[in-house]
């Protein structure tokens, strides 16, 4: 699944104690290429710079035992 960031926000103090580790973070409203938006973290990327219109795909991230969430990452052009 892939899309385009529409707007981020560092966040800086986690709304509930599941995300206390991974504060601060990134969460971003991304434009699906099917045609709906989503919110969701965004995964750190190293050298990809997170910047309202890059390209982003979607992973999901097994959290606990029972909890699989959407995770955004910047992606290339050409990443699958």
């Amino acid at each position: 699944m892939r899309g385009t960031l529409h707007s981020f926000s560092l966040v800086h103090r986690a709304s509930t104690k599941a995300f206390v580790a991974d504060v601060p973070y990134y969460v971003g409203l991304i434009d699906m290429n099917e045609g709906f938006r989503i919110m969701t973290n965004i995964q750190p990327t190293g050298d990809r710079e997170i910047k309202i219109g890059a390209p982003v795909q979607i992973i999901f991230e097994k959290r606990g035992s029972a909890t699989v969430l959407p995770q955004a990452k910047i992606a290339t052009e050409t990443e699958d």
